[in-house]
């Protein structure tokens, strides 16, 4: 059996309604239903953290485009030419 942690949060009591009544009906208990909750979240959320902190690496290496090269780049791209290479 997986090691757990316990844990305590504060939830508005609306929310904690919709919790107790989503676990009722699947015949689970909150804690379950919570857990599964935070598991979704997570999972949908990590893709963003990771693109994120790629985002900071490759700013702070010099990867990086501003707004005067993002705009011409586009315009280019609305008049049907090509981008030229950027100069490293």
């Amino acid at each position: 059996m997986p090691r757990t942690t316990t844990i305590s949060a504060r939830l508005d009591q609306k929310l904690d309604e919709k919790l107790s009544r989503i676990a009722k009906s699947m015949g689970r208990s909150k804690s379950w239903a919570l857990s599964q909750a935070i598991e979704g979240y997570l999972a949908a959320n990590d893709g963003h953290v990771a693109a994120v902190e790629k985002g900071r690496r490759d700013f702070a290496e010099g990867r990086s485009f501003d707004q005067d090269e993002i705009e011409a780049f586009f315009a280019a791209k609305r008049n049907g030419k090509k981008r030229r290479k950027r100069a490293a």
